[in-house]
């Protein structure tokens, strides 16, 4: 019985509402013209500007409320010599602040960075080469990285910092690494350039590998590429994120550390320590 009324209800609703308001604006409409009645000429003229008074302030704050500007957001870029993660971060919360639902333990804040290439190459790409620690250093064929990497290198044996290296490997069937090209639409010009840059990343990590085997070690991995960045043990981790036909220097990249972001810092570094045993030894 209760599914036949709200059946009925639904059909009815919109003809009640109207009915509604029409009987809410004729009663108004009496009630103002009985107010009005006997009142002499000049007191029409008080009761007509008040009225137009109060519907002048009612459109302009009407009209102030919509077309209020909003605060302006930071921008994407940071100078080199800031790092964000001595600043608050800028991104807005997608839920409202102090919302109950940041009490469930799967919603996590974290900091993620436009651009990030440019914005974070001194204060985190390139110090991590000095950063005296252990270095995961995850990536697919980075053809145009490993032109810059001796100097880089020269910096890890300085500092005594171990870079570990994770790669695609060499054998990674062309139909695959066609796929990825079409993802980042880099290969459209010339594919076959595509396929030759992503298996000759390994030759070429090898020898710099068999230059500088004190500080350098690299491994083949043949799953699937989602991501690529830098793990600095215990530090902090930068993850670039990968979005579809989008330019190296647009991505954007998590910025983690184990203080702002354990559960999120622990899982990534967990995971890609473990893309790291189950790879192949790179000789």
């Amino acid at each position: 019985m209760s599914k036949w009324f709200l059946e009925q209800w639904r059909d009815i609703k919109g003809n009640f509402k109207w009915a509604v308001v029409c009987l809410a604006g004729g009663g108004v409409a009496y009630g103002f013209s009985a107010f009005k009645h006997g009142l002499l000429p000049w007191q029409h003229v008080v009761l007509a500007a008040c009225f137009s008074l109060t519907l002048a302030w009612a459109l302009i704050a009407t009209w102030v409320a919509n077309h209020a500007t909003p605060p302006p957001l930071q921008s994407g870029r940071q100078s080199a010599g800031n790092s964000p993660l001595d600043q608050p971060s800028p991104i807005s919360p997608v839920l409202p602040t102090g919302s109950a639902a940041y009490e469930e333990p799967y919603l996590k804040r974290t900091t993620i960075c436009l651009n990030y290439r440019p914005n974070l190459n001194q204060s985190h790409y390139e110090k991590a080469f000095s950063s005296k620690g252990d270095v995961l250093y995850i990536s697919v064929m980075s053809q145009d990285t490993l032109k810059r990497m001796r100097s880089r290198l020269n910096i890890c044996r300085d500092t005594e910092t171990k870079l570990r290296v994770l790669t695609w490997h060499h054998e990674i069937p062309k139909v695959i690494i066609e796929a990825y090209g079409k993802h980042l639409r880099e290969q459209d010009l010339h594919p076959e350039r595509f396929v030759s840059q992503a298996r000759q990343a390994a030759s070429d990590w090898r020898e710099l590998q068999t230059e500088y085997s004190e500080n350098l070690e690299v491994r083949e991995y043949s799953s699937v590429a989602t991501m690529q960045g830098i793990i600095v043990r215990g530090k902090w981790a930068m993850v670039e994120l990968i979005p579809y036909a989008t330019a190296t220097t647009d991505r954007p990249a998590l910025l983690l550390t184990p203080d702002t972001d354990p559960e999120v810092f622990a899982l990534l570094v967990d995971r890609f320590d473990q893309l790291w045993k189950n790879s192949q030894r790179l000789i």
